[in-house]
């Protein structure tokens, strides 16, 4: 702010010497520019920037990508992460969550330093859909060109750049080639910022194939890429020590599950049947920018919340062209859960007691999270290590199906039974089998329904295929069915087997 104070001083006492009416003109629209709040300083004067503390740190930074070391453009990355956009930076850590553990999975595989997840700080802020002014695109900002020689489908319906899980194999394997022609981690990385051309013609200019010795030969962009690896680097690593807190992101964009799709799906679709909100399916799936998902022979990644996973694949299984459904009676036992709740959507938050010999690593596979997550659900250091004795803070699925004694319900009003004075009464085992013998050749087994549910939900309380649902009540549609609804589960009679007679278990 101090710097545009003295900008307006100037320019003040330059226009009292301008006779020019246009040239007054002009420097009382740059006067004004510099007067707004975007051109100020978006310093908090409270957050504390002790740059000798930070000069040590990254002397004692370890990296197998970039040499630790700290300059003028190191600085003015890191303020801009420390002190000027402290939200923007927290927004940051609290994406990592969600893709290092993607990027670290794809890094091994190809044998590469984990280190390189940071790239993507720089090239796209962790952002899927981002996209720079040249066309850019994607987490790892993938040109449509570069994309697509490494593998990647960029189309009108399919930009696979903003893939999470594609867009980083084809990272891995542009890193690698990278670093086959340079020998040089930082010189790799300059060169997926500029192109390999760029860097080969600095390192013949430069006579070296040190990146810092080259550097001046770079373009401006490229001259600041690995000191902005540094600064991201060192912002992942020691973000604590300057106060940022990473906005996590809710439980339903941590906790996904990724299946390969063939068939052609809607984002309306999968939220009709699964009740995930579009918006989110959109989140979670930015490569479908039409929010359509082609058919494909070779099938493309599709992402949901894990809680919603087994509606959305009894869907796609009911929507096969070869799909027959069930022929006959349904065998599995129906489940009615007292409670409606108890079937619902939600996540069990427990604590669990550290044994001796566990890591982080041994409770995120017990766990089926990463350690991102438990790192984050209990906020410790990047550096902290678990305990025995520690209580530690796990969120897991409620089971969605629970197994639960099956209830009578009363489908039926009583029929009426008069009987001769003469003739004894049954015992009540014989007048219940007579009642059901009476209704068993006109009846369904009905549902009714008391909050609004789709019938792939009811589908799955009951066990029922889905398509016999739907057929049995000329249901057309996946939305939900409003309250007060009654459906037919099923056709009542002879051939019934016992488990799915009412009140049998």
């Amino acid at each position: 702010m101090e710097k545009n104070f003295f900008y307006l001083y100037v320019l003040t006492n330059r226009l009292k010497g301008m006779e020019s009416i246009t040239h007054r003109c002009c420097l009382l629209f740059v006067l004004v520019l510099f007067s707004l709040p975007v051109f100020a300083d978006n310093a908090d004067p409270s957050v504390a920037f002790d740059e000798s503390e930070v000069i040590k740190r990254i002397e004692l930074m370890e990296s197998e990508v970039a040499q630790s070391r700290y300059d003028v453009v190191v600085r003015s990355y890191l303020r801009t992460y420390l002190v000027n956009h402290r939200e923007k930076a927290e927004k940051i850590l609290g994406r990592r969550i969600l893709y290092f553990p993607i990027f670290e999975d794809y890094l091994r595989q190809g044998k590469l330093p984990l280190d390189l997840k940071y790239l993507s700080i720089v090239e796209s802020a962790l952002e899927p859909k981002a996209t720079s002014r040249v066309g850019a695109a994607g987490l790892w900002q993938f040109m449509p060109t570069t994309g697509r020689a490494y593998g990647l489908q960029v189309d009108a319906l399919v930009d696979e750049r903003r893939d999470p899980h594609k867009s980083t194999e084809a990272a891995v394997k542009h890193l690698q080639d990278l670093y086959a022609k340079f020998d040089s981690w930082e010189l790799a990385i300059a060169a997926y910022n500029s192109g390999s051309g760029r860097v080969s013609r600095a390192v013949k200019r430069g006579r070296s194939s040190s990146y810092w010795k080259i550097r001046g030969f770079l373009p401006k962009e490229t001259r600041n890429y690995v000191p902005a690896f540094i600064a991201a680097t060192y912002l992942v690593r020691h973000f604590e020590d300057h106060g940022l807190e990473p906005d996590v992101p809710e439980l339903d964009l941590q906790m996904t599950e990724t299946i390969s799709i063939f068939q052609e799906v809607t984002f309306q679709q999968a939220a009709d049947v699964t009740g995930i909100p579009e918006e989110l399916i959109a989140q979670l799936n930015p490569a479908f920018p039409k929010g359509i998902v082609p058919a494909s022979q070779k099938g493309y990644y599709f992402t949901l919340p894990a809680r919603a996973i087994d509606k959305f694949r009894i869907f796609l299984e009911s929507e096969r062209p070869d799909f027959e459904g069930n022929k006959g009676a349904i065998a599995a036992p129906v489940m009615i859960s007292r409670n409606r709740a108890n079937l619902s959507p939600q996540y069990r938050r427990t604590t669990y007691l550290v044994q001796e010999g566990e890591t982080l690593e041994t409770l995120a596979q017990r766990f089926h999270c990463s350690v991102y997550q438990i790192r984050a659900w209990n906020k410790m250091k990047p550096s902290q290590q678990l305990s025995a004795g520690q209580q530690v803070l796990i969120y897991q699925l409620k089971d969605d199906l629970p197994f639960l004694a099956l209830e009578r319900i009363e489908l039926f009003e009583e029929l009426p039974n008069p009987l001769p004075e003469e003739v004894a009464p049954p015992s009540l085992e014989a007048s219940a089998e007579r009642e059901l013998d009476l209704i068993m050749d006109n009846a369904f087994i009905l549902y009714y329904v008391r909050r609004p549910e789709s019938v792939m939900d009811i589908s799955l309380k009951f066990l029922i295929d889905v398509q016999q649902i739907r057929q049995l009540n000329d249901i057309a549609s996946y939305r939900n069915l409003k309250s007060g609804s009654i459906v037919k589960l099923a056709r009542l009679n002879r051939d019934t087997p016992d488990a799915f007679r009412m009140g049998s278990h």
